[in-house]
């Protein structure tokens, strides 16, 4: 069962990965030249400014050109979003995300027309969008993967507390049959030995009766002497 739990929920994160994956790869292509080529703009094209609305949406700030520019000009903005919490978009930031997601003119290839940077952006705005529904998917999943392997570790745990105590068992088992039969070897031993001794008894008993005769035949052989 767990196993196909993990499995169920990678499938769903396969969807999203590569999305999110070609993104950061875009991003770590950019550098500040490229984010020097959006700043210079005192009134950005459409595009532009609808990219860097949805960037801000995302980072929690005021969707606005303004904030847009003082974000793109501090020194770790990139790396800002190549580390971004992408486990923990809120379904409000999604749903303010809606109106650039569902912008017809909010694709890659539309906004590179006019900023190749911006195009860069708008992958990772898309991708991040998209891995938060899917993770939202995956994460119940995630909960019960989980449940199912706390069960499995403490049906395993207490399995090996019965097979212990059951090893234990079979350990005083055998100890005992090897008591037993050392002491059932002991007494055929004893036993042995005692009919040999009386056997060895009966015979010296035998013997002295023989010797007697022959001794009363010896005195009247002397006797008759």
């Amino acid at each position: 069962e767990t196993e196909a739990i993990a499995n169920d929920a990678q499938r769903d994160l396969d969807e999203a990965l590569p999305a999110l994956q070609a993104a950061n790869k875009a991003l770590d292509a950019l550098d500040k030249s490229d984010i020097s080529e959006i700043r210079v703009f005192n009134k950005p094209p459409e595009m532009v400014a609808v990219v860097l609305e949805a960037v801000m949406t995302l980072l929690l700030k005021r969707a606005d050109w303004s904030t847009a520019k003082t974000a793109l000009g501090e020194s770790g903005f990139l790396q800002s979003l190549i580390t971004f919490d992408k486990d923990n978009i809120a379904e409000s930031t999604t749903r303010k995300l809606k109106k650039y997601i569902d912008n017809p003119k909010f694709q890659p290839d539309i906004v590179a027309k006019t900023s190749q940077a911006c195009k860069s952006l708008c992958m990772w705005v898309r991708a991040c969008d998209l891995y938060s529904k899917v993770y939202r998917t995956v994460e119940p999943k995630r909960q019960r993967l989980k449940g199912a392997k706390s069960e499995l570790e403490k049906t395993q745990a207490a399995l090996k507390e019965k097979q212990d105590a059951l090893a234990e068992v079979e350990s005083k088992i055998a100890h005992l049959q090897s008591m037993y039969e050392k002491s059932v070897n002991e007494k055929e031993s004893l036993a042995h030995n005692m009919a040999q001794t009386s056997a060895r008894l009966t015979r010296a008993g035998k013997l002295r009766t023989a010797l007697a005769d022959e001794q009363v035949r010896w005195d009247e052989s002397v006797g008759k002497l």
